[in-house]
C-alpha cells in the first residue's frame, strides 16, 4: 500500500508539473450511498434502502490543455445505508412462530481523497474517471430488533469498519460559466470495509454537487 501510494504521488506530481493553469474551488452537495453485503441479498425479505448524506471540500483543477485537466480533491463525506428485514422465530419449544423485525443503521463519516482525471469533450460538458482514497474518521452502526414476546433491543457498534478504504470514480460535470458547475459523481468501492466478521461489504456512492472555482 505505502509503495502503491508513493508511486502515486510521484506520478502526479510529474504530471502536475505539465500544468499550464491552475484553479481553486470549494464543492459540496448530497450523497446517496449504500452498501454491498451478500449476507443480507440471500434474504429475500431484505429491505435495503440508501442512506441521505452530504459531501463538502475542496479541488484544485489543473488544466494540461483545452481539452484535459486533473483535479485531485479532499473531501468529507457523512455515507452508509439502511437496512430492515423479518423473519419468524419461536421464543420456546412449545409456542407459536411470530414474526420479528430487525433492523440497521450503519453511519460512516470519511475524509475522501479522489484524484480524478477530466475530458472536456465539448465546451461545457466533461467526462471523469480517477481513484479514490478514504479515511475513515469514525462510524456507528445502529442494531434494533423487535418480538411481540421478547420486547425491543438496540445497540451501537463504533468499530465495525476498517480505517481505510479505495476505490474508483466515475462522472460527468457541466460548467454553466468558467465559475460554476455541477457535478453527477458514483463511486464503487474496491476494498472490504468490513471489521468485524469475513462478510464483504463494499462502499457504493452517488455524489450531486456543485462546484465554484474562486
Amino acid at each position: 500500500m505505502k509503495k502503491i501510494i508513493f508511486t502515486s504521488l510521484l506520478t502526479l506530481t510529474c504530471v502536475l508539473s505539465l500544468a499550464q493553469e491552475t484553479k481553486f474551488g470549494i464543492k459540496g452537495g448530497l450523497n446517496l450511498s449504500n452498501q454491498t453485503d451478500n449476507v443480507m441479498k440471500s434474504i429475500t425479505s431484505t429491505n435495503n434502502s440508501m442512506m441521505l448524506g452530504y459531501n463538502l471540500g475542496t479541488f484544485l483543477e489543473f488544466n494540461l490543455s483545452s481539452k484535459l485537466a486533473i483535479q485531485p480533491e479532499i473531501l468529507f463525506s457523512y455515507q452508509g445505508n439502511k437496512y430492515t428485514f423479518n423473519d419468524v422465530i419461536r421464543p420456546s419449544f412449545d409456542s407459536p412462530d411470530e414474526y420479528f423485525t430487525y433492523q440497521v443503521s450503519n453511519e460512516l463519516y470519511y475524509i475522501n481523497i479522489p484524484v480524478m482525471i477530466k475530458y472536456y469533450f465539448i465546451k461545457k460538458v466533461s467526462l471523469e474517471f480517477g481513484p479514490q482514497l478514504g479515511v475513515l474518521l469514525g462510524s456507528k452502526s445502529n442494531f434494533s430488533f423487535s418480538t411481540p414476546s421478547l420486547g425491543n433491543y438496540s445497540n451501537t457498534d463504533k468499530h465495525s469498519y476498517k480505517s481505510i478504504d479505495y476505490g474508483i470514480n466515475l462522472g460527468a460535470s457541466y460548467h454553466f460559466t468558467k465559475y460554476i458547475s455541477t457535478e453527477l459523481r458514483y463511486n464503487f468501492g474496491l476494498y472490504n470495509v468490513n471489521n468485524k466478521t469475513s462478510n464483504e461489504i463494499k462502499n457504493r456512492v452517488i455524489s450531486i454537487s456543485i462546484n465554484y472555482k474562486l
